[in-house]
């Protein structure tokens, strides 16, 4: 290939027209807008997509900070997986997927962690508890708080074999109004208020962790009927951030709901181009909508949120509003931007 006087290689200018011509054809179509391919208005947030995380990496300084507490969002892909950290004691809240045990260990590990005072299984799928026996394992535990599934509900071989281990470890059976300590937090079980839902998503444990003037409520995979469930209870839900529920899905967030969390920050754990196509555009126009900023897995990688007694602070900046969908074709889309 030739080189300019500067040392760079130049363009070929066919390949560069080739690309012209895919892009224009796939404008015409309605495959992409051709502005995704202009540069963007410097006042415009712009979406870069990234590498997912190996690990917390420049995200390890804010583990560090005296006082606070730490939540770290892991990228377990579309899996769940949040440590907490505050003063000394942690809390690890799901465990990604059957094939991220080893990964999250690795990031524990890199974080100078050898006990977990809390692990906690939302409920057993497992994008949140399939990776759970592989931690546990791996790593001392002081107890296991894992939802009362009655028998039947899952038949999974992986679900099974975890079972199987419990006898092992101090378990515990989350019930509503239950309140663990973590440091100068607390965790206070909110839900779920059926002990018996058809839908496995709705066994899912909901939990307020508060910190000074500062609450953050983790929703699993709850769906819309458990949503329900919590409203009319009367419960107060009010959180400054919001782990958004089932990854953005439209089974979830619905607007009463986020009405009464009136979150200032949504919290996203998804992967680029997964089959589910979440986060769902209608649910990110409901955050967008309410002006809530969306952190989120598919764009930054690992997240970490430095959180005092009045104030949150993010490893990085919002992400955008983008579907799942949008988030996957952008993705195919850069290998053209590369060849132009």
């Amino acid at each position: 290939m030739a080189i300019d006087k500067s040392g760079r290689k130049k363009k070929n200018p066919i390949v560069t027209i080739l690309a012209v011509i895919v892009i224009l054809i796939g404008s015409a179509f309605g495959i992409w807008e051709l502005g995704d391919f202009l540069p963007s208005d410097t006042n415009t947030p712009s979406t870069q997509v990234t590498q997912p995380s190996q690990g917390p990496g420049d995200n390890s300084p804010e583990v560090l900070v005296d006082g606070a507490l730490t939540v770290i969002m892991f990228d377990v892909g579309q899996a769940d997986s949040f440590l907490l950290i505050q003063d000394g004691k942690t809390a690890l809240i799901d465990c990604g997927t059957r094939f991220d045990g080893d990964e999250i260990l690795t990031y524990l590990n890199d974080l100078n962690i050898s006990r977990l005072d809390y692990v906690f299984g939302t409920h057993p799928h497992d994008d949140h508890m399939g990776g759970m026996q592989e931690v546990i394992q791996g790593i001392e535990v002081g107890k296991l708080v894992v939802p009362d599934v009655k028998k039947g509900k899952v038949s999974a071989n992986w679900y099974k074999s975890l079972e199987s281990v419990y006898s092992n470890y101090d378990v515990i059976r989350p019930k509503v109004g239950d309140v663990y300590e973590l440091g100068d937090a607390t965790m206070t079980v909110l839900g779920p208020i059926d002990t018996d839902p058809s839908n496995v998503n709705n066994y899912s444990t909901i939990l307020m962790v508060s910190f000074g003037e500062m609450d953050i409520l983790f929703t699993g995979d709850a769906e819309t009927s458990l949503e329900k469930d919590l409203l009319e209870s009367g419960v107060n839900l009010d959180a400054e951030i919001l782990k958004v529920g089932h990854h953005g899905s439209d089974t979830s967030s619905s607007d009463a709901f986020l009405d009464a969390v009136s979150p200032e920050y949504g919290l996203v754990s998804t992967a680029i181009g997964n089959k589910h196509d979440h986060p769902i555009g209608e649910i990110m126009d409901r955050y967008k909508e309410r002006g809530i900023k969306i952190y989120r897995t598919d764009q930054s990688g690992t997240v970490t949120l430095t959180i005092t007694a009045t104030d949150v602070k993010f490893s990085c900046e919002p992400g955008d509003y983008r579907s799942g969908i949008e988030m996957a074709e952008l993705e195919g889309k850069w290998w053209l931007v590369i060849w132009v």
